[in-house]
């Protein structure tokens, strides 16, 4: 006798990288952000000025496990000139994800960490823009930007065969996702302090699945149902 159908979901739950993949042709996309309790993400900053921590020690330790099951990790322009992070794997066991910078019009500079550090990075800049030349470790390719950008971006990415797709850019590029559709996890992390003003949190249109403390900071868990 054959029994189909036993806890069906828990295993689509547990394999859903894989699945989404496979079913959809594209990875999963699962989008983290770090706001305040007055829903900020961060202050408006002058050139130079660094951002200010929202995530505690505890909390950076959760990031960089998410970082660790993660295939690539993305971010943009703004958030890789203002920050210029490394989105390494530092803080938990595990590699570090393929970075993936979108940079359309060619405007983070050569020196930053994602180039220099000898680890794997693919940078995504527009079709007609001519990019400064990079060391062996790091790709450009050049993608149509505009609304085409997120499937054409999620197409390349799923010809490289890469399953999970975390992004953890600014709020421009996060509501983009958010508004797309095409995403299918976001994990929101707010802080115990308030702002009062600065860059607005984005916008979430999904289920909270489930909330959790980490530290001083709450974790809340959406899915796109």
């Amino acid at each position: 006798e054959v029994v189909t159908g036993v806890l069906e979901e828990e295993c689509k739950a547990l394999n859903r990288t894989f699945m989404t993949c496979q079913i959809d042709e594209r990875p999963f996309v699962t989008l983290k952000w770090a706001q305040s309790r007055d829903g900020y993400i961060d202050r408006i900053r002058k050139p130079g000025e660094p951002a200010i921590r929202i995530s505690d020690d505890v909390s950076s330790v959760w990031v960089h496990r998410l970082r660790a099951e993660a295939d690539a990790i993305l971010v943009g322009t703004n958030t890789a000139v203002a920050d210029n992070p490394s989105l390494t794997t530092r803080l938990w066991y595990g590699r570090s994800p393929l970075r993936i910078v979108l940079d359309e019009h060619a405007r983070v500079p050569s020196g930053s960490h994602v180039f220099t550090d000898g680890l794997p990075s693919l940078v995504i800049t527009a079709k007609d823009i001519v990019y400064p030349v990079l060391p062996d470790s790091v790709e450009v390719i050049r993608l149509p930007f505009g609304k085409d950008l997120i499937p054409g971006l999620l197409n390349e990415l799923y010809r490289r065969r890469i399953q999970h797709l975390l992004v953890e850019g600014g709020a421009v590029l996060l509501q983009s996702f958010l508004d797309s559709g095409y995403w299918d996890e976001t994990r929101v992390e707010t802080g115990p302090m308030f702002l009062g003003n600065g860059i607005v949190a984005p916008v979430v249109k999904g289920m909270l699945v489930r909330s959790e403390y980490c530290g001083e900071a709450k974790i809340d868990w959406y899915e796109n149902r």
